[in-house]
């Protein structure tokens, strides 16, 4: 249901919006693990909730986005980049975390690092939309 959900607001919405939107989420993911590990695990599972259902969104609207970059042409050399890129996160992540926890005693530099993470890929996607956005438009002109 999430993945039809997000190919609908995705072509209502725009791809390049969406991924951003959802990395404002992926952003909020380590701030409500940071705070819900503290007694409040409303909070806790919530940030869960949304961790699992953007697992699922996040990689849809990355491979959306991949004839962007070459208009057309060897899109399945940018699909695979995106692909090894979110394995590699799926597992790196899991591993920093564990680092972290066993270095500080707690997971909060954890959060504190998938946030961080959250931060920095939500901007970059920021600066690839507006980069696109003013090339098609010196294109159309």
């Amino acid at each position: 249901v999430i993945s039809l959900v997000a190919g609908w607001c995705g072509d209502k919405f725009g791809r390049w919006n969406m991924l951003i939107v959802t990395g404002i989420f992926n952003s909020m993911i380590g701030i409500c693990l940071l705070i819900g590990q503290f007694d409040n695990k409303g909070i806790y599972i919530a940030g869960i909730l949304i961790a699992k259902a953007l697992q699922l969104t996040t990689l849809l609207f990355a491979n959306s986005i991949a004839p962007t970059f070459l208009k057309g042409r060897y899109i399945a050399g940018i699909i695979a980049m995106i692909a090894l890129g979110g394995g590699l996160g799926q597992f790196l992540g899991q591993q920093v975390i564990g680092i972290l926890r066993d270095v500080t005693g707690t997971y909060t530099a954890g959060w504190l690092y998938i946030t961080a993470c959250g931060v920095m890929a939500t901007s970059l996607a920021a600066c690839f939309k507006i980069y696109f956005d003013r090339q098609e438009k010196a294109e159309v002109n």
